[in-house]
């Protein structure tokens, strides 16, 4: 297995270098990289279409603020891919969390059934409007 860090900005460095020392001390392979969803979509495209070539087989994502890095990299991939939000702003990292929370279910799937592509059989749908009533 590969996996493919990615954060939306080399501020989320430190983030990452934690998370990469866990995949290492597990033999995960994996390479980082930084790409904006909003400043370098073009990278992100073809970082994207790279990835086969590479035998990279998950994505995590690591954004901060509006955090659109994982959805934009969900929308462009088959492969799973993990939001990581990072505290970044003044809200104390709040909009990063709800920004990665609502992600739309889509072509990347759900992560607790593996039904790529489909509906969820558990309440993921149920989880995420009990999330968002208590905000």
């Amino acid at each position: 297995m590969k996996v493919a860090l990615i954060m939306g900005s080399i501020s989320d460095e430190e983030i990452v270098k934690k998370s990469a020392a866990v995949l290492k001390d597990f033999s995960v392979d994996y390479e980082c990289r930084v790409i904006s969803a909003h400043r370098s979509l073009g990278l992100a495209i073809d970082y994207v279409e790279s990835m086969e070539e590479k035998k990279i087989d998950l994505i995590i994502a690591f954004a901060g603020k509006a955090a659109h890095l994982a959805g934009v990299l969900a929308g462009l991939s088959i492969k799973p891919v993990i939001g990581v939000p990072v505290q970044s702003s003044c809200l104390d990292g709040m909009d990063a969390l709800l920004s990665t929370v609502q992600m739309p279910k889509g072509r990347s799937g759900c992560h607790r059934c593996h039904q790529w592509g489909g509906e969820c059989s558990h309440s993921c749908d149920r989880d995420a409007g009990a999330l968002q009533s208590r905000i």
